[in-house]
């Protein structure tokens, strides 16, 4: 997980699954980590943009989602995917000005 910051104030939360993992998925879990990053690291909910990285066993190429969701009572909810480029999360990341934490 990486949490950059944009100088506005609002940040790009990038998170990744990884091929071994034989858990719930980072996709399926959403709300739930959502919430549990904002609280953890007191950010608005309000003022994120959120990437899911899919890393596929067997695969040289990682797909990229930008989740769009609604906030209710300062909790994320109906997530929908928008499959993106790395190009995108690239210049979405670029105009931040540093990176908080990395995981």
């Amino acid at each position: 997980m990486t949490i950059h910051c944009k100088p506005d104030g609002s940040k790009v939360i990038t998170v990744t699954e990884l091929p071994w993992n034989n858990g719930i998925s980072i996709g399926r879990a959403f709300e739930i980590l959502l919430d549990q990053i904002c609280q953890k690291y007191y950010i608005d909910p309000e003022r994120v943009m959120y990437f899911e990285r899919i890393l596929e066993r067997g695969s040289l190429v990682d797909r990229w989602f930008l989740v769009h969701f609604d906030v209710v009572e300062n909790r994320v909810c109906n997530p929908h995917w928008q499959n993106v480029s790395y190009s995108f999360v690239r210049s979405a990341m670029s105009l931040s000005l540093t990176t908080q934490d990395r995981y």
